[in-house]
């Protein structure tokens, strides 16, 4: 779904229809994958059916100009810039983790992805 400057949409509910639709496919990776990959999307599928009040990630289209202020907007940790005409589906996030912060260097650290074999949390 994508959000417009024109108030059409309403950005709750298309959080809401985001939130069931990674729900939704993570669940069927948890179905047909296995190992470590079915667990990580069995937990995720278990946490986003439950309600969690998580948000890995938005992709957001806007213009160059208006970065300074989404930086800056409560609650946003990092902004990844993604070249002109990049295609969503090609984009690759990588989440922070609740440990990594800013530590006040300007400009500030840029945190790259972490390895990815921690306990699988509990669904």
């Amino acid at each position: 779904m994508t959000l417009d400057a024109s108030g059409t949409v309403d950005p709750v509910a298309a959080l809401r229809l985001a939130e069931a639709r990674a729900g939704n496919q993570a669940g069927e990776q948890a179905r047909t994958s296995s190992g470590r990959p079915a667990a990580v999307a069995a937990a995720e599928s278990a946490r986003l059916s439950a309600g969690c009040a998580c948000v890995v990630a938005l992709v957001v289209e806007t213009d160059p100009a208006a970065l300074p202020a989404l930086r800056v907007r409560p609650g946003v940790r990092a902004v990844e810039v993604a070249p002109p005409g990049a295609r969503v589906g090609a984009l690759a996030v990588s989440p922070l983790l609740p440990e990594q912060t800013d530590d006040g260097r300007d400009p500030p650290e840029t945190v790259g992805p972490v390895p990815d074999d921690g306990p699988v949390p509990a669904g």
